[in-house]
């Protein structure tokens, strides 16, 4: 038995290193596809959406 180990060495199944390559690809590709997100330059900040409901909020009182 330890002669098959011996014989066989490094050698690994074909779909093996194909689920490894496929496996980097996708994950390589997913910080190409789906980069950080960033707003439009026209919109506003979350802090420009709060300050306009506090001013609309003072001006109905």
């Amino acid at each position: 038995m330890a002669r098959d180990a011996e014989r066989r060495g490094w050698r690994t199944k074909p779909s093996r290193v194909f689920a490894a390559v496929a496996l980097g690809a996708v994950s390589a590709s997913v910080g190409v596809a789906a980069p950080a997100a960033f707003a439009e330059p026209g919109y506003p900040s979350w802090d420009d959406v709060a300050q306009a409901k506090l001013s609309e909020a003072t001006k109905q009182a």
